[in-house]
């Protein structure tokens, strides 16, 4: 039998080194260290029933669990359904431990005798070292989550190696119950640490996932936002060359003593610098108008007839920078599309607001067939009461499924049609700051197109 001195330090290292914790180093440890010694009174006291010694020793592991628990509540910010995995943990590795080196040390040859003590605090402290090395990413990397039914699932798991080598269960094997108990319990434990291991790996990997989306989209408003900033330097130096044409004309006028024509050709010049788009008034508000202008500019250097009409209520509660961030969106990718187009390229941009909605629309000339597609809140789409006639309309979708996505494809193309993550429009997709900050609200966004002519429209319902 092990040592129960050091089952309670082993279970001390558990809850210092496999927990979080919330105070420094020399605090944390005193703490183990005062648990530790504490852990020894229920033992002494439990000691004095030499008639039911397994019992107490039992008991005694199960007191210094309990204490290191409490504990574990003021120093460790990990939540509660994880610490007493914990807990359960350092339980099952008790009986384990003292069930399997019991198990091994019987099928030893005799000249092994000496290893009675040996033997069984070895196995304990490697096995230990492997469970804690197994454990230590879930613990550290879940610390600041809330309570979850998985770390239900992990505790009742992790209780079945407790029943199995107590032999609650014997009843499942005919031969070899001793077997049978160490095999289902060293699957049961693999079995945890697998699904444990694999849920920390499946979010490390949404994370990174995250990570690089958010980063490719910063690196795609950033673009824009640099592409807004050349089209806005290059106005500049057309209205720099417009100028210096003007005075160098005004200077060869006077030269030339031609003073007369000097009026005349200065309002004319001036007449031209008033249609300079960047310099055009867009929207009252300054941000919003800067926006719309440095997108203007971008239209008229790929040859686009731009067109906008803004009225920004001041009484909309909706936030100014995320209405810049959606317009200055919705404008880049309508450019980018009327600019692609073989024909008169056009963008039509409106926005209206009153203080509960605000409303972006484009129309953009586009030769790219869309089928119409909404982005919708889902608690708009869950709000929406069950209509009874719907169920009419059951067959004719399954036949427009059956002809849009089955009929003359091959087993192949309908797998990977139906295996595909997020089948949706790609324009949707591209619209990722717009469906970001519509989620936060409950709105939607529609996409359409008819005879070369697209449509954006989003309506917030601030």
């Amino acid at each position: 039998m092990i040592p129960l001195s050091i089952i309670f330090l082993v279970n001390t290292l558990f809850f210092v080194f496999l927990l979080d914790e919330k105070f420094n180093l020399g605090v944390t440890l005193l703490s183990a260290f005062l648990c530790f010694i504490l852990s020894f009174i229920p033992y002494a006291i439990l000691a004095r029933f030499a008639d039911y010694a397994l019992l107490s020793a039992h008991f005694s592991v199960l007191s210094n669990i309990l204490i290191l628990l409490a504990a574990s509540f003021i120093l460790s910010p990990n939540n509660v359904l994880q610490k007493l995995f914990l807990g359960v943990l350092c339980m099952s590795n008790y009986f384990f431990a003292n069930f399997t080196a019991e198990f091994l040390l019987g099928t030893l040859s005799p000249s092994f005798s000496a290893l009675g003590l040996l033997f069984p605090v070895g196995f304990y402290l490697l096995f230990s070292l492997v469970i804690g090395l197994s454990f230590h990413q879930y613990f550290h990397y879940f610390s600041g989550r809330n309570a979850s039914p998985f770390c239900i699932g992990i505790i009742l798991l992790q209780i079945l190696p407790i029943i199995f080598v107590q032999g609650y269960l014997d009843f499942i094997f005919r031969a070899h119950i001793w077997s049978g108990r160490l095999l289902f319990a060293c699957l049961f434990y693999l079995f945890t640490i697998f699904i444990v291991r694999s849920v920390c790996y499946a979010a490390k990997f949404k994370e990174h996932s995250e990570e690089d989306e958010a980063y490719y989209t910063l690196l795609d408003t950033e673009s824009r936002r640099i592409a807004s900033s050349m089209t806005s330097i290059h106005e500049l130096e057309q209205i720099k060359k417009a100028y210096n044409y003007l005075f160098h004309t005004i200077s060869d006028m006077i030269v030339n003593q031609d003073t007369k024509s000097v009026p005349d050709f200065i309002a004319s010049q001036r007449k031209n610098l008033e249609y300079t788009v960047l310099l055009n008034h867009y929207d009252e508000n300054p941000y919003l108008n800067a926006v719309i202008a440095s997108n203007a500019s971008l239209a008229e250097q790929g040859g686009i007839l731009f067109e906008s009409q803004s009225v920004l209520s001041s009484a909309c509660k909706m936030s100014i920078a995320e209405i810049c961030l959606m317009t200055d969106e919705i404008l880049h990718v309508s450019c980018q599309q009327a600019a692609a187009y073989q024909g008169d390229k056009k963008v039509s941009f409106t926005l209206s607001s009153t203080k509960e909605h605000v409303i972006l629309e484009t129309v953009f000339s586009s030769s790219i067939p869309v089928s119409n597609n909404t982005k919708e809140n889902k608690s708009k789409l869950f709000s929406k009461p069950f209509d009874i006639t719907q169920i009419k309309k059951i067959p004719h979708s399954l036949q427009e499924i059956y002809l849009n996505t089955i009929k003359g494809k091959k087993i192949s193309e309908v797998t990977a049609l139906l295996m595909k993550d997020k089948p949706e429009n790609e324009y949707l997709l591209s619209l990722s700051n717009t469906d970001t900050i519509i989620s936060r609200y409950s709105g939607k966004y529609t996409i359409s197109s008819a005879n070369d002519v697209m449509i954006i429209r989003a309506v917030i319902d601030c």
